[in-house]
């Protein structure tokens, strides 16, 4: 265990994985080929291939405002996610206990991302939306998702505990002060909320992954041009009609056709620039600020021209 609990050797840090440990056997006691295969398919709801498209759909087809924020909001939390497992550098329960591993995961254990990012997800659109039953929705999925995650014994409950905690801070924090934000960075003006964007970059940059900084930046770079020089609306009249659901659903299409082929290209980029050394960074970056610009103003740019989208409702 040297060298992977990052806060040092306490003995009531090992009492309490201990503790977790079991808490986990406990659940595996009710293990069958059917119930791992459900949970399964729950876990991997909470992958960001699960999360990434709907956030999509929500820019895309659905609410642009609503969508760029819960877009910026998610890309925050997945940050500090990262930057907490990187610093903290806590256990996996099995590397621990062999026994309890189901399934094996690439990063440190605390906080939970997926537990993180169930409530970060739901909540907000629950409470913009103002369902009842999206709420209770939320809960329960979020529940779940902690279920599995302790069912297939790749985190102690308290990962989950603090993958909930971190997200009900940031919640809290985003309900509060998110009209005075975007008031703030409206007033502002564009070089403002570029500078404000480029900061936040180079944090998670130099505190978690190049790859979130990049879309990151991409998408805001790209947003902040689309409100500017070509104004889109997810929702506003096509011809004069609302956009029905084929109008939708080409837009979806186009949009993720062409991201899958810009994550493609940029997967045979980063073969070729493995070998380049101290470039290695930059340029990935730079391709994953490409793949956030084409969702933030290249897809817009394109549904308009295409007639798939307008700008708002009175606006030239």
């Amino acid at each position: 265990m040297d060298g992977i609990i990052g806060v040092g050797h306490s003995s009531w840090l090992y009492n309490v994985y201990d503790w977790g440990i079991d808490v986990i056997k406990i659940i595996q006691s009710i293990e069958n080929l059917f119930l791992s295969k459900i949970m399964i398919f729950i876990t991997n709801m909470g992958s960001a291939y699960f999360y990434f498209p709907l956030l999509l759909l929500i820019f895309w087809c659905i609410d642009e405002k609503k969508g760029a924020r819960l877009a910026f909001f998610i890309m925050l939390g997945a940050w500090l996610n990262v930057t907490c497992k990187f610093l903290l550098k806590q256990p996996r329960p099995y590397q621990l206990d062999v026994s309890v591993g189901r399934i094996l995961e690439k990063t440190y254990g605390f906080p939970s991302a997926h537990a993180q990012m169930s409530l970060s997800f739901w909540f907000p659109l629950s409470l913009w939306y103002g369902k009842k039953n999206l709420f209770i929705a939320a809960i329960l999925f979020s529940l779940l998702m902690g279920f599995s995650r302790l069912y297939l014994g790749v985190h102690f409950p308290t990962d989950l505990l603090g993958g909930w905690f971190l997200a009900t801070v940031m919640l809290i924090i985003f309900l509060r002060f998110e009209d005075k934000i975007v008031y703030v960075l409206n007033r502002g003006g564009t070089r403002f909320q570029l500078i404000c964007a480029s900061i936040i970059a180079w944090f998670m940059n130099f505190l978690g992954d190049i790859r979130i900084g990049g879309i990151f930046l991409g998408f805001a770079i790209g947003y902040v041009l689309m409100l500017k020089k070509f104004p889109f609306s997810a929702n506003a009249l096509v011809k004069g009609k609302k956009p029905n659901f084929i109008i939708l659903g080409i837009r979806f299409v186009i949009g993720l056709v062409v991201l899958i082929f810009l994550f493609w290209l940029q997967s045979l980029l980063i073969l070729q620039i493995s070998f380049w050394g101290d470039n290695y960074n930059l340029l990935s970056f730079i391709s994953y600020i490409i793949i956030g610009f084409w969702v933030g103003a290249g897809a817009p740019w394109v549904f308009l021209r295409l007639n798939l989208a307008c700008s708002p409702d009175g606006m030239v």
